[in-house]
């Protein structure tokens, strides 16, 4: 009945994470000037990434026209300076706290070399193709300055409660990487395992692992590390006896979504106000800066993920006592060997009990520096047999047998 719940709870769980909405976005092309490419050749975020500043590849949002007051002199109405921006998501950026802010001046428009208005965006994959282009909006922002008493009174209450983590929200946290990981894994298997020389039998076990490692990689989607894993209960075939057989697996992992960034505390204030202020009025400035910001984070973009894919390899050995004995055997020097090769000819003693494991599974962030994973693999499982043979109680012997498993625990 435990191993059923187990199994409920797994499939549920996955159900839950792959319910998100994830939607490919627009992949645009932004061409950049020659004289000012030097820019944008590394990704702001992370200056160690490094891209092409001829042309960004990502999403272009909107265009803006921002206009700004020179200075908030009381009684003196204000000249007002503009700046025309292209608002672009790169596509190294895991969400809309990594915007970008590029001026027209060094934006080569591809609008107008079609006779189409500057508003005109082509596809990253086709390019200068008009039937691919698409068209942005293009909004103005107008920073007013305040006037004294302008503001309306209002009263909020602003509780501090803790956020608790949703499943089925369609936004997901930024993803912080360390440059390490952890996992904690616990699993259930299925297997046909011998009781007997003769006789094979279906089993099932739960089994807990853990690993840890290092990530690399230039948005460090790979980790390599090292796996622990508590093994599962096999039957020793010639005495009946059933014996759990741990393992240490040498673990390589590949996120391929993964874009691990360095985030900034705000994105790209906008700084419009010069001179004392007329009076102490709250600073309007920094309230539609604020508002600005705001918008472009709750825009409901179809190509906001939810969760990730991962993929995992692992190759080691078990360290039960069998299976220690029958690595002893392969590489020591004496005769004892070739006395079992002779002797039980039958026995497969010429291997070391190589295991190995391919799977994939999908991460949800539930925070920052945590993630809900589930995932499924397959494993080659090799493992030492004793019998007594030749006046000797524990002749070793090789088998190998395959395993399906579920797993589910948490990645940091």
């Amino acid at each position: 009945m435990k191993k059923k719940s187990f199994f409920i709870a797994s499939l549920i769980l996955f159900l839950s994470l792959i319910s998100c909405s994830s939607l490919k976005r627009t992949d645009d092309a932004l061409r950049i000037k020659p004289d000012s490419a030097y820019k944008y050749t590394n990704y702001p975020f992370n200056k160690d990434i490094v891209r092409n500043g001829n042309t960004l590849r990502g999403m272009v949002l909107r265009l803006e026209t921002l206009m700004s007051p020179d200075s908030c002199t009381p009684k003196r109405t204000p000249n007002f300076k503009t700046e025309n921006r292209v608002v672009f998501l790169d596509t190294k950026s895991p969400n809309l706290k990594f915007v970008e802010y590029i001026p027209f001046e060094d934006v080569d428009f591809i609008g107008p070399k079609f006779n189409q208005p500057i508003n005109t965006i082509e596809d990253y994959n086709y390019p200068l193709e008009p039937k691919k282009f698409r068209y942005v909006p293009w909004d103005t922002i107008k920073v007013e300055c305040n006037e004294c008493n302008c503001t309306k009174f209002s009263l909020s209450l602003r509780l501090g409660l803790p956020k608790i983590p949703c499943l089925f929200c369609p936004t997901c946290p930024t993803k912080i990487c360390k440059p390490y990981f952890v996992e904690l894994r616990g699993g259930y298997s299925t297997y046909r395992d011998k009781i007997s020389p003769q006789e094979t039998i279906w089993k099932d076990g739960f089994f807990g692992e853990v690993a840890g490692g290092i990530r690399f990689g230039n948005r460090e989607q790979f980790g390599i590390g090292l796996m622990l894993s508590t093994g599962l209960p096999i039957y020793n075939s010639f005495t009946g006896e059933e014996l759990r057989r741990p393992l240490a697996l040498l673990h390589f992992r590949w996120d391929p979504l993964k874009a691990c960034v360095k985030p900034r505390e705000k994105t790209q204030p906008i700084r419009v106000r010069e001179g004392p202020k007329p009076c102490n009025c709250p600073d309007e400035e920094s309230e539609t800066a604020e508002k600005a910001s705001t918008s472009i984070e709750n825009l409901e973009l179809p190509f906001e993920r939810c969760f990730r894919p991962y993929f995992f390899v692992q190759a080691g050995l078990p360290f039960d006592k069998f299976s220690v004995d029958l690595i002893k055997l392969n590489i020591s020097r004496s005769n004892c060997k070739d006395k079992i090769k002779s002797s039980a000819p039958y026995l497969d003693i010429d291997f070391v009990p190589f295991t190995f494991t391919i799977g994939a599974g999908i991460d949800y962030p539930i925070s920052s520096h945590i993630d809900i994973s589930i995932d499924a693999g397959w494993r080659s499982y090799a493992f030492g047999e004793s019998q007594a043979l030749l006046g000797f109680s524990n002749v070793p012997s090789y088998r190998r047998i395959n395993i399906f498993f579920i797993r589910t625990g948490i990645t940091l």
